[in-house]
């Protein structure tokens, strides 16, 4: 995800969710830059263009630079261009390539547009990390919304017979936040856990936010 979002009123996809979010976006929900991820994508996409011509000209080719480092090489008449990947997560490596030599931070690719400049490297952020103040206007856009509802009664609702789960908002068309399942087993008097007088408990596991059990049309629970 690149842009962060916002969904708000009944748009949020159901009760006790979050209208907000934008999970580290480098653009977040209002928009904003978000440094120094957006900065360094954006060094990203801009050094990659420059590989563009060597890139879709021909496939890489791959040597060894050391035990956990390789260079995957872009070579063609159209242009050069080179990707030296260091695999270890915990020291700095040393490499020679093309006769040059180059220093690769952990876990990390460095880019050569031209097989020779390093211009990018995945591990080394040149963008100023930016902390933002946000304050309410007073705006009536602004404000919190509340929505109270009755839950209709079983008589009144619609039935659907179903073998599995429905997406709520075609089936209520957005109109509640409610959306009731039933389902119920008939038990023999006489199987055999029914005797001997031992309590029986009864374990349901759902993702519900409210159960109602009933045994013999009593509401017990």
């Amino acid at each position: 995800k690149y842009h962060g979002g916002t969904n708000f009123g009944r748009t949020a996809g159901g009760p006790f969710i979050t209208t907000s979010y934008d999970y580290d976006a480098p653009l977040d929900e209002y928009g904003l830059a978000r440094e120094p991820k957006y900065g360094h994508l954006k060094e990203l996409h801009r050094t990659i263009k420059l590989c563009e011509p060597a890139l879709v000209s021909v496939d890489p080719t791959v040597t060894s630079l050391g035990s956990m480092q390789e260079a995957h090489v872009y070579r063609s008449p159209s242009g050069c261009a080179a990707f030296l990947a260091n695999y270890n997560s915990n020291s700095h490596a040393k490499v020679v390539f093309d006769n040059e030599h180059y220093s690769l931070p952990p876990w990390s690719i460095s880019i050569l547009p031209d097989c020779k400049t390093v211009v990018y490297n995945t591990a080394t952020v040149g963008v100023q990390t930016s902390q933002m103040q946000m304050w309410s206007n007073g705006a009536s856009s602004m404000m919190w919304e509340r929505y109270d509802e009755e839950v209709g009664s079983l008589a009144a609702a619609p039935l659907l017979t179903t073998s599995g789960l429905l997406e709520q908002l075609n089936v209520t068309r957005d109109t509640s936040d409610y959306l009731w399942y039933m389902t119920s087993v008939d038990v023999s008097p006489s199987e055999k856990f029914l005797q001997g007088g031992k309590p029986l408990s009864l374990s349901v596991q759902s993702a519900g936010h409210a159960l109602h059990i009933f045994i013999n049309g009593q509401l017990q629970g």
